[in-house]
């Protein structure tokens, strides 16, 4: 795979000139470094520890310096890149030999790998020159290769330098002493061996970039390779050390992780209320999120969630199929769909009156502003269900635990995406929540509260969603497996008594909804039933599967959960059973659903999350509680499991951390400002008594505009031509919203019989190809209108 062509060629021709600026800084590079090494051999011999590498770099130096100017020059051969490439690893493997042993001579060494796992306990001392100029050129050399990566001036990298600095330098000006610890900035040679290695691989394979001109190098390289993402965790990386040092100043060690702890869970709730609110719908369509609205909306304007369809009764005695004059996702079938029209929809009302209070409460935009309110409490349920987990560990592990695992709930890019619009499944994933969050606190004490407040929370989370049920489960387990030591049999017996009682109370008005509007109480709202089936369970699991593992899901975070899993198991087998039956419950219950879609198991993500969350907690506790003097082996494992804390939840978010600073579109029901403006100029086109033909798009037609709607799309050319005849002969207007593909037909017919008559452009959603789409509002005529 290696460019041997490149490799070996002894006339490379001349320096790109975006390569010949950095030619000659490396060139500057090793310049100093012969004359650093020509000056301690031979005049600090005795200052410096091991000599005789000093006496190996300047012959290899040497070297170095007569390739480069053979290439910087073409000289034939000379240029050849094996030679400069085999001649540079030697000197920097001997510099990096001699560095290492100077490091360790001096106590350095130890003291950085020490602060870079946060574990270094004495007050810090200021560098000694030398260790100070070592540590400048480094980063010299780095900013300037950084700079030449992101396509950056100098300048740039300079003030980014001074500007991480900052702190240092602002203390410094306020204790007028001088305080500069270069140590903290170590970790920015992470980002300089990334764009190195990046920059060799590529001249190596003769590659296009990682993640550039749509070409992507496998897993695990694109992520090793991306130095975009990696310089920002080395960022983020230098100020938990600078913090630390600070902390260290101040004599404030202890409460060091309890701020990063603190800063992480507001810069996670800063982050998703700017996504979550700034790129909600301002409307509703398609099935599930119109449903849901107008559910919310009848409830609050009728008190009941069901809706009448009008149209219904003028056209059931036709003789046409009359199911078009019902929007999707409301029933068709007898029950719940009644004489005058009205019916029920194919999801619980738990999710609706939710909805119904922010509709209450500030109108319209109630019905959008919900869900992401629900999103940010789930954001807060997933740090308590964590801190609960860790009950008894000091706040600042139970903090950081809880705010990882926040982090990571906030930036799945299936929880973002369903939040945007009034889906039912943050409102789940917050109650499924909630209700371990409780039954875990109940066996720890006040047995009877939490088993009254855990069994509310269980029955709205079934009102929400029927499957949520099997949650019940979890209570049983952990009256089994938790609280002997603080609960008597008796006790915990009667708080499984409490909460069933309770979850029983709240799920009696669902009861009585089927019942009434349903025919009995145990027929389910859903017509999908016959989509169940064991039969479905591997296909369904091998999608899932996949969705799961993806990078944006959990992909980079599988080693966390899997360490966090079996950490919890051997420490708190409780606890973790109790988390296992709620994840294989949820999935056991989803799986047989022929048309299963990952958000139907948005309510198992924060529970494998806290597992990850568990590891975090843990991991960070195990590599920086050294006591004793550590190997260097053990230091540099700590320093790798810290920067795959950092790395790892990085890699995954990196293409949604940017997002709320630019557009973004849900990929479902989802209607923009215009477009939902467009539904008001229905009505202002529109002339009542009408009724209005549309695809997708009947649902907030009905909503937004307040005209009574109609599906041509599913009638045929004779049944449409029965019902205009009778609104023709009602004297009801009748248009059509050119809105999606199957209205093709519809159209073609009334040109053929009618008088079609195309009145304005409308900026609604158009499902299907949006080149076979116009748009347009028409309005039917009779045809016998054309000959008066």
């Amino acid at each position: 795979m290696l460019n041997l062509a490149y490799l070996f060629d002894p006339r490379p021709g001349p320096l790109p000139p975006h390569d010949l600026h950095l030619h000659l800084a490396l060139m500057a590079f090793f310049a100093a470094g012969l004359g650093a090494s020509i000056f301690w051999r031979y005049f600090r011999q005795a200052q410096v520890p091991m000599p005789g590498i000093l006496l190996y770099q300047i012959p290899v130096s040497l070297i170095v310096l007569g390739l480069m100017t053979g290439r910087l020059f073409t000289v034939p051969y000379l240029s050849t890149a094996i030679l400069f490439y085999g001649g540079m690893i030697l000197s920097l493997g001997g510099w990096a030999v001699y560095l290492v042993a100077g490091g360790h001579q001096a106590a350095f060494l130890r003291r950085q790998l020490g602060l870079l796992t946060f574990s270094w306990k004495e007050e810090p001392r200021l560098l000694s020159s030398g260790a100070t100029a070592v540590l400048l050129s480094v980063h010299l050399g780095g900013l300037m290769l950084l700079a030449f990566q992101f396509g950056r001036s100098y300048w740039w990298t300079a003030v980014l330098f001074l500007t991480l600095l900052s702190p240092q330098l602002l203390l410094s000006a306020l204790s007028k002493k001088w305080v500069l610890y270069l140590e903290a900035m170590t970790p920015l040679w992470f980002a300089y061996l990334t764009a190195a290695a990046r920059r060799l691989w590529v001249k190596l394979l003769n590659r296009p970039l990682p993640l550039c001109d749509g070409f992507t190098y496998p897993e695990p390289f694109s992520s090793l390779l991306n130095v975009e993402a990696i310089f920002f965790v080395s960022v983020l990386y230098v100020l938990l050390c600078q913090g630390y040092l600070l902390a260290l100043q101040a004599n404030r060690r202890d409460r060091y992780l309890f701020c990063v702890a603190a800063c992480l869970a507001g810069a996670v709730l800063i982050w998703a209320g700017a996504e979550y609110f700034r790129h909600r719908t301002h409307g509703v369509t398609a099935n599930d999120p119109y449903a849901y609205a107008q559910m919310a909306v009848d409830m609050a304007e009728q008190g009941h969630p069901t809706h009448r369809f009008a149209l219904f009764p003028r056209i059931s005695n036709l003789g046409i199929s009359w199911w078009p004059a019902v929007h999707y996702g409301y029933q068709v079938r007898v029950p719940p769909l009644r004489g005058d029209g009205s019916t029920a929809t194919d999801w619980p009302a738990g999710w609706p009156v939710i909805l119904s209070v922010g509709y209450l409460l500030v109108g319209e935009q109630g019905l959008y502003v919900t869900n992401p309110v629900v999103g940010l409490l789930c954001l807060a349920a997933v740090l308590a269900l964590v801190a609960e987990l860790l009950y008894d560990r000091p706040w600042d592990e139970r903090l950081v635990g809880g705010a990882f695992a926040a982090f990571a709930l906030a930036t799945s890019y299936e929880h973002v995406d369903r939040l945007l619009v009034p889906m039912a499944d943050a409102s789940t994933q917050l109650f499924t929540m909630l209700t371990l969050f409780l039954v875990l606190r109940g066996m720890r004490g006040r047995h009877r509260l939490y088993g009254v407040v855990a069994g509310l929370t269980l029955g709205f989370a079934y009102f929400i969603r029927h499957t949520q049920l099997v949650l019940g489960l979890c209570a049983i387990v952990a009256v089994l497996t938790l609280g002997r030591d603080r609960l008597s049999i008796r006790e915990r017996w009667e708080f499984l008594g409490l909460f069933g009682l309770m979850a029983f109370v709240v799920a009696i008005p669902d009861l009585l909804y089927h019942h009434f509007v349903f025919g009995h109480f145990l027929v389910p709202e859903s017509s999908e039933l016959d989509l169940f089936s064991l039969r479905n369970v591997p296909g369904t699991a091998t999608l899932m599967w996949r969705r799961l593992l993806s990078g944006n899901e959990f992909g980079y975070l599988i080693p966390l959960v899997v360490y966090g899993a079996y950490r919890m198991y051997v420490d708190r087998r409780g606890q973790f059973l109790v988390l296992l039956t709620g994840v294989l419950g949820i999935l056991l219950v989803h799986l047989p659903y022929a048309a299963l879609r990952l958000r139907d198991l948005l309510s198992l993500f924060p529970l494998v999350l806290a597992w990850a969350g568990y590891a975090v907690a843990d991991l960070w506790n195990r590599v920086t509680s050294h006591e004793a003097r550590l190997s260097y082996r053990r230091y540099s494992l700590s320093v790798f499991v810290l920067l795959c804390l950092l790395l790892l939840p990085v890699l995954r978010a990196w293409p949604i951390l940017p997002r709320p600073r630019g557009s973004y579109r849900a990929s479902f029901g989802y209607l923009s400002a215009d477009e939902r403006r467009a539904f008001d100029l229905v009505a202002e086109h529109t002339v009542e008594p009408c009724v209005v033909g549309s695809s997708l798009n009947s649902g907030p037609v009905d909503l937004y505009a307040g005209r009574e709607t109609f599906r041509p799309a599913f009638w045929s050319g004779e049944e449409l031509d029965v019902f205009l005849g009778q609104m023709f002969e009602e004297g009801t207007r009748v248009y059509i919203l050119d809105d999606g593909e199957a209205l093709r037909s519809a159209l073609e017919h009334a040109r053929a019989y009618c008088d079609v008559v195309s009145l304005v452009r409308l900026g609604v959603p158009l499902f299907g190809d949006p080149e076979q789409i116009s748009g347009l509002l028409y309005e039917i005529r009779p045809a016998s209108e054309v000959s008066r």
